[in-house]
């Protein structure tokens, strides 16, 4: 049964009529909408609460945004949702899950997942789809548990979507660099923040470009500073005599984390590394293979 006031047919026709497509198939207007509006449980708390503001949505914007709105409302008067996930701009709640500063950011670039901390498995940090954590996250309200599962999946997909181009709004627009210009990237001058680095206008550079078979490899943004950096040695043998491509212990603005990751991840992609140092490990990539593993190597004392 509907429950929606409209002034006469025409009306809920050209809402929620049939429409026919020029390869013969049929299908409802605003399908997921219908669904929402006939929803008993949502009668029943509309008479209980004399509020029916949720019964007279009349567009898709419309559903997704006062239906967001209320999920929020919803974790927020729960004190058994003690925890808080920030995520673009948004403030949810859940009884185990939470954000820390990157506010959901992948440290390793993906835009389809978000970051968070899991308190009921000792607070480690882990990374979920975001369609998959969002429909978590409405299932922990009141609320969110009312809702028909065409209009919960429908918020998942939109959520994602929108959590998408947030994600890739804010990655830094930069360029990848591989060259010699190894004074470029110890001059404070050229980098952006504070690099912690010991070699910074040290005049120490003259080591990669007369004892070494090196590359400087660096990201710089729109205003060409230097906002992450590392030294590729192109010819490091490993302890069966095999050359590798090795990327050092990477730098950047700040100590970031995410323009460390994007570095690096900038070149696999070219193709300009077989493997990076991160720490005192080093991970190789076999060839077209994703497996890593440990290699010892040894290319003198530097960063």
């Amino acid at each position: 049964m509907l429950y929606y006031k409209f002034q006469n047919y025409e009306e809920f026709k050209n809402m929620f009529g049939i429409i026919r497509h020029g390869n013969g198939v049929c299908s409802r207007k605003n399908k997921i909408l219908l669904a929402y509006v006939k929803d008993k449980r949502l009668l029943h708390e509309a008479v209980e609460k004399n509020d029916y503001a949720l019964l007279h949505i009349s567009s898709m914007a419309e559903l997704k945004k006062t239906v967001t709105r209320r999920i929020i409302i919803s974790g927020h008067s729960d004190n058994s949702l003690r925890y808080v996930l920030e995520l673009d701009g948004d403030f949810f709640y859940s009884r185990n899950l939470e954000t820390d500063d990157l506010k959901g950011l992948c440290e390793d670039g993906d835009t389809k997942a978000i970051r968070y901390i899991n308190h009921e498995n000792g607070e480690k940090v882990f990374k979920m789809k975001a369609g998959k954590l969002y429909r978590s996250i409405i299932q922990e309200t009141e609320f969110g548990r009312t809702l028909p599962e065409q209009v919960v999946t429908y918020l998942c997909e939109e959520f994602s979507a929108d959590w998408q181009v947030y994600t890739q709004s804010r990655l830094p627009k930069n360029t990848l660099h591989i060259d010699k210009d190894f004074e470029k990237i110890y001059s404070s001058d050229c980098c952006k923040g504070d690099f912690s680095s010991c070699m910074t206008d040290k005049d120490y550079y003259y080591f990669y470009m007369d004892s070494v078979n090196a590359s400087a490899a660096y990201l710089t943004d729109e205003d060409d500073m230097v906002i992450a950096r590392c030294i590729i040695y192109n010819e490091v043998k490993d302890q069966d005599g095999n050359k590798w491509r090795l990327a050092e212990r990477q730098y950047a603005s700040d100590e970031n984390d995410i323009l460390k990751r994007a570095l690096i991840d900038a070149l696999i992609k070219g193709g300009y590394i077989d493997g990076y140092k991160k720490s005192v490990q080093v991970q190789v990539m076999q060839e077209s293979s994703l497996t890593l593993r440990r290699i010892h190597c040894q290319t003198g004392n530097s960063e």
